[in-house]
């Protein structure tokens, strides 16, 4: 009798067909992983960049109470209330400025660590502490110490934030930016030492009149002090950001369906070298960070100490002409009304290139703007060696200032595109601490020049050869490969 499993058809033999090799081969693949997600949108259709830059340029201008031209208003009070020789100050502030210079990389790396809205608190308020520090001093040794903190926190490392800031907004209208951000540095030199006069001593005719008589020296620093940090902490601690990211945008304010592998349109590399890294513009990823070299790195390129060694040559060469302009314009027959208005010159062209700078930093690569510089400062060395009257004086004040202007927002676009921005602080804050010593050295050249050699013209021959070999060398520069 059959039963019920003999009945069953016999079941069919497992197929011997051999796999194909390419489908063995994907087979053995791993699923497809999933692709990350997109970046958030931005909030609105404005982009917060935009807003960074004045807050950048209002940084800027709260440097003004370590800076020279403001602790310059304070001095005779000072010299009249510690009964100081005019010598024994300046040699007080000049140590304390080079001291000042040794903490900067630190503060750089500080920077790259912990952000540049972090940084920049710390530094406001220790900028508060130094100006009561200051205006309290005794003797020329608290002094010295208000000074390098004045110079440290104020002119060194507040600086360093407020130029470094536009690199973290902008690529590809970096220059703009960071021309639109200088121009705080400008109208903070045209402004701020009549606003400081006014708070120390008063307003002209304040005997006359009963009006407002200043607050002296002492009580002046501190009441700037408290002010600076009264106007820019609020503004660091509800309006700053350090990056796109922050806000959910990215670099330029690019759409959020802009591959970060392509580049926008319009995006060119502006030295035409495909060996310096992602061209301008690529990098826009808020979760993406920009192909940047480590300060090591940046320290055994030719590029870093060409950059460092341009920067810190005019920095000695402008100190050296303006702390020693008025004697020298006084000796080529220059009144000093109208010397005054060299002053004036300066700021003018100086605002103005440092406006142009920027539109033509996105356009021209920053080795042709620095040989522009180079001839801009010669010519105006040679101007100086041959002045005679105003004229000679305000055109040379207008070479300088032209020369500033560009320079800055040179730099400005030349660090974070050549060595991107991922070791900026570290970067930056070194090429600072080489500017600072090399200012202080400037004003010495041009003493031992006058003292051993019989003038200035020595030494402005060679400030006007080495800007000369700026000029010529410039052109040949390269951004460093950066992967």
């Amino acid at each position: 009798m059959p039963t019920a499993v003999a009945d069953r058809p016999a079941a069919a033999p497992p197929s011997r067909t051999p796999i194909r090799p390419d489908v063995a081969v994907r087979l053995k693949e791993p699923a497809p992983q999933k692709a990350p997600a997109p970046p958030a949108k931005p909030r609105t259709g404005f982009f917060y960049g935009w807003l960074m830059v004045p807050v950048a340029a209002l940084l800027h201008a709260g440097t003004g109470v370590g800076q020279t031209y403001g602790v310059s208003v304070f001095n005779p009070l000072i010299l009249a209330d510690l009964g100081v020789s005019e010598t024994a100050l300046s040699l007080t502030y000049m140590v304390a400025s080079l001291v000042a210079a040794t903490p900067l990389p630190l503060v750089g790396l500080a920077i790259d660590k912990y952000g540049l809205r972090a940084v920049a608190i710390c530094l406001v308020v220790g900028l508060a502490a130094g100006c009561a520090l200051t205006g309290s001093a005794p003797n020329l040794v608290v002094l010295a110490l208000g000074f390098f903190l004045l110079r440290t926190l104020g002119q060194g490392a507040l600086t360093l934030v407020a130029s470094n800031t536009p690199a973290m907004w902008f690529d590809r209208r970096l220059g703009l930016a960071g021309g639109l951000v200088a121009l705080g540095q400008s109208a903070a030199i045209a402004f701020l030492p009549a606003v400081f006069i006014l708070v120390v001593s008063g307003s002209v005719d304040a005997a006359e009149t009963g009006g407002f008589g200043g607050l002296g020296w002492r009580r002046g620093y501190l009441f700037l002090g408290l002010a600076n940090a009264a106007i820019l902490l609020p503004v660091l601690f509800f309006v700053y950001r350090n990056r796109p990211a922050d806000v959910g945008q990215r670099v330029d304010g690019d759409a959020p369906d802009v591959s970060p592998d392509e580049p926008p349109p319009g995006a060119s590399e502006l030295d035409g070298d495909a060996a310096a890294g992602p061209v301008p513009g690529v990098q826009n990823s808020p979760n993406t960070v920009r192909a940047s070299l480590t300060a090591s790195q940046a320290y055994r390129t030719v590029q870093f100490w060409y950059g460092a060694a341009v920067q810190g040559l005019w920095g000695m060469i402008a100190t050296a002409i303006f702390y020693h302009l008025l004697t020298m314009l006084g000796e080529r027959g220059v009144s000093e009304a109208d010397a005054a208005v060299c002053f004036t010159v300066f700021a003018g062209m100086m605002a103005g290139w440092q406006f142009l700078g920027g539109v033509l930093a996105d356009r021209v690569p920053p080795r042709l703007l620095l040989s522009v510089v180079g001839l801009l400062g010669a010519a105006g060395c040679g101007l100086l060696f041959v002045a005679q009257d105003r004229y000679f004086a305000w055109g040379m004040m207008a070479a300088f200032g032209s020369a500033q202007g560009l320079l800055t927002v040179t730099m400005n676009v030349l660090w974070p595109r050549f060595f991107g921005v991922g070791a900026l602080g570290a970067i930056r804050g070194s090429v600072q601490t080489l500017v600072v010593a090399a200012c202080a050295a400037g004003p010495v050249l041009v003493a031992l020049s006058r003292e051993r050699l019989g003038s200035e013209n020595p030494a402005l021959l060679l400030f006007g050869g080495l800007l000369a070999a700026v000029a010529l060398s410039a052109p040949f520069l390269r951004p460093p490969v950066r992967g």
